[in-house]
């Protein structure tokens, strides 16, 4: 796989599965939706994607995700399923396997994703006070380090 395309998958896995907290962990609501990218607020160590949109359909604990994302090779979508409860959960992609696991603790929602490759991430995710805004802090974990990133996206 070329530089590039490894760079585009591992920021795609690295967003993917972003679902996001209620404001308050006391009012759990339903984080269903539409969420796209406000660049200007975005800060990406590494480059940022043209575009990102995530769609989210929440049934209780249960989220269906769909992930768009533009980049220099074009337009990718990736589609996960996974629980907000803790418990990991296995999707395929393109590429193989993905294990999926996000927990609350207070008002976020924290989420570790691992490939079949190696690739682990970990993401800390935020909902504004008013439900509009969600901030994603995202870790990339490296054998010689980390690379950071912070996504705002605002609910369509």
């Amino acid at each position: 796989m070329k530089y590039q395309a490894i760079k585009t998958l591992s920021f795609m896995l690295l967003l993917a599965a972003l679902p996001a907290p209620a404001a308050r962990a006391q009012q759990r609501q339903n984080i269903g939706g539409t969420w796209k990218m406000n660049p200007a607020k975005s800060k990406f160590e590494l480059g940022a994607p043209q575009a990102l949109t995530i769609d989210l359909d929440q049934q209780g604990t249960a989220v269906k995700e769909s992930l768009r994302i533009v980049g220099p090779e074009g337009e990718r979508v990736v589609k996960f399923n996974y629980t907000l409860d803790g418990k990991e959960q296995v999707n395929k992609v393109e590429s193989g396997e993905v294990k999926i696991t996000a927990r609350w603790e207070g008002d976020s929602l924290l989420f570790e994703l691992k490939t079949d490759q190696g690739y682990s991430y970990r993401r800390k995710i935020m909902i504004s006070e008013d439900g509009k805004t969600m901030t994603i802090n995202l870790e990339e974990l490296f054998a010689t380090g980390t690379r950071k990133d912070t996504i705002v996206l605002e609910k369509q």
